[in-house]
């Protein structure tokens, strides 16, 4: 394992809550997918996708989850791109490149509603 040392910057004390808040985003969004499952009675997770909640009663709170992964993806690939691709291995940089753009994808899909009643009623 390489050794990373801490620099000077005053924000990198939080850098170490980071794994920790990726390890709680998932589990966040899949209690949010549970609740919204228990919240739509006769809505079957294996027949349906589950992304079609957004378009729903409760969407909000599905994008509520799309929202945090978009941001965890976000944060986690600027700091691996910024703070770790110079001190340790270069593919840091690379990943970070990759999760930047894919959580800036969640947080368009998050931000931007779509209106249901002018889709078409099978989806996928």
């Amino acid at each position: 394992m390489p050794n990373i040392q801490a620099s000077s910057h005053a924000g990198d004390r939080y850098i170490h809550y980071l794994p920790w808040v990726c390890i709680a985003v998932p589990v966040l969004v899949v209690i949010f997918d549970l609740l919204v499952i228990l919240l739509n009675p006769g809505f079957s997770p294996l027949d349906k996708t589950i992304s079609e909640f957004v378009l729903r009663n409760y969407g909000w709170i599905e994008r509520t989850g799309l929202s945090l992964m978009g941001t965890a993806l976000l944060v986690l690939g600027i700091v691996w791109f910024w703070y770790l691709g110079g001190k340790t291995d270069r593919m840091f940089h690379f990943a970070g490149l990759v999760l930047v753009p894919l959580g800036l994808c969640f947080l368009i899909i998050a931000i931007f509603k779509v209106d249901g009643s002018k889709l078409e009623h099978t989806l996928h």
